[in-house]
């Protein structure tokens, strides 16, 4: 809401009609995309199939970044669950 003194016009319709389909579409992508930095992170971070705690400090930016790609992916998943629901 505008804090200016303007009204904000109603909306008609969505913002993108085709969201639910979009997002769809996206959703392989951005689970491969996840695939391929957790496996980089596991080539930083792992010795033998096992992580390293040394390791995990090290490269603690990245353990970071791949948490989040991974809450964001999931993010999606379920609110492709919930669209889907509705």
């Amino acid at each position: 809401m505008p804090h200016d003194g303007q009204t904000q016009p109603p909306l008609t319709g969505a913002l993108l009609p085709d969201l639910i389909t979009l997002t769809n579409a996206a959703l392989p992508a951005a689970e491969a995309y996840l695939a391929r930095a957790v496996a980089a992170l596991s080539g930083l971070v792992c010795r033998d199939g096992k992580p390293v705690p040394a390791l995990l400090d090290r490269h603690q930016r990245a353990g970071h970044g791949v948490a989040w790609l991974a809450t964001s992916v999931e993010c999606l998943r379920q609110m492709q669950g919930w669209a889907g629901a509705l």
